[in-house]
């Protein structure tokens, strides 16, 4: 679940952005791009990590039952840390699709390092919750590193108003983790989601999102009737 519901913004980014960041020709067409990619990225991840938050359990008791409401605390945690797994998709993109494989795998290790660190040490506070608060830690901290290495390697820079708008996201996404109550966090949720996506004109990147994913559907409902 954790990583199927973010699925339209990832595979937006793997299989638009990613080719693009290969056949840039030289580092301004690159930078655009990159650009372009935390653009879309800051316009439809939050919203959209809000309401994962605020609906997590009840997605979890139509998945499963009950007696799994406890994973809905690890996948919250998780959420919160799923705006910082998208920009730095962005920013980690370049590296490996300009061939800068050695200071993409310093990355990938690195977040993974702090991920297992993390649960491991946070264990016996928190039991079960730390595979999600390492999840979480895990990628706040990718993010500057995958900012700071793509710099280092290919001269192309984040831009400091994707990275402010990623902590504005995530800590309205902590704030939901401690609301009490049952349907306050939902409301509080979908009133910032539609402010989010209306300030951001993210609206119109979902309808072109759906509209693309309806025709892929029916193209591959026409090959499945022939």
């Amino acid at each position: 679940m954790g990583s199927l519901y973010l699925g339209m913004v990832l595979a937006g980014i793997g299989n638009f952005v990613f080719p693009r960041y290969a056949a840039a020709q030289n580092r301004e067409q690159l930078q655009r791009e990159m650009n372009s990619a935390a653009h879309f990225v800051m316009k439809l991840a939050p919203p959209i990590v809000l309401l994962a938050i605020a609906f997590a359990d009840l997605a979890i008791r139509l998945m499963y039952s009950t007696r799994f409401d406890e994973a809905a605390e690890i996948l919250r945690w998780q959420f919160a840390g799923d705006i910082a797994k998208c920009l730095s998709w962005v920013y980690a993109g370049p590296l490996l699709y300009r061939g800068r494989v050695r200071a993409f795998l310093v990355t990938e290790l690195t977040a993974s390092a702090i991920l297992s660190a993390s649960t491991w040490l946070l264990a016996d506070q928190l039991g079960i919750r730390a595979a999600g608060v390492g999840y979480f830690l895990s990628y706040m901290v990718y993010l500057p590193i995958s900012a700071m290495v793509v710099w280092r390697s290919l001269e192309v820079k984040a831009q400091p108003r994707e990275l402010l708008l990623v902590w504005l996201g995530t800590g309205i996404a902590i704030g939901l983790l401690f609301v009490p109550g049952n349907w306050l966090p939902r409301i509080l949720a979908a009133s910032a989601s539609l402010a989010w996506l209306l300030l951001s004109g993210g609206r119109d990147d979902l309808r072109v999102l759906a509209e693309q994913l309806r025709r892929k559907l029916s193209r591959q409902a026409r090959q499945l009737d022939e």
